[in-house]
């Protein structure tokens, strides 16, 4: 049961990339990221921080690999808001 439940957890966060990914497709395709907050994105970036240095303290190895593709997900997710948030100001 206990492999069921670490397989499983490190689906569910590569789960949550992906649905990143659809937003990063999203922002890409539509050349904007005007529709996303950016507090938001913050608190969430902070959220994720917190969660992974709790699961470091647990050394919990499959919650830690499946919060580390979210953040690498979510770091690029980050660079392309940015880009097209401020692309059109520095033009």
């Amino acid at each position: 049961m206990e492999t069921f439940v670490n397989y499983g957890s490190f689906i569910a966060l590569v789960m949550l990339a992906i649905g990143v990914m659809s937003q990063m497709w999203k922002i890409h395709k539509n050349k904007s990221s005007e529709d996303i907050s950016l507090i938001a994105v913050t608190f969430r970036s902070i959220a994720m921080i917190i969660i992974l240095l709790k699961m470091i303290y647990m050394k919990d190895w499959y919650l830690i690999s499946g919060q580390g593709v979210l953040i690498v997900t979510y770091i690029f997710y980050i660079i392309m808001i940015l880009k097209y948030r401020f692309a059109g100001k520095m033009a």
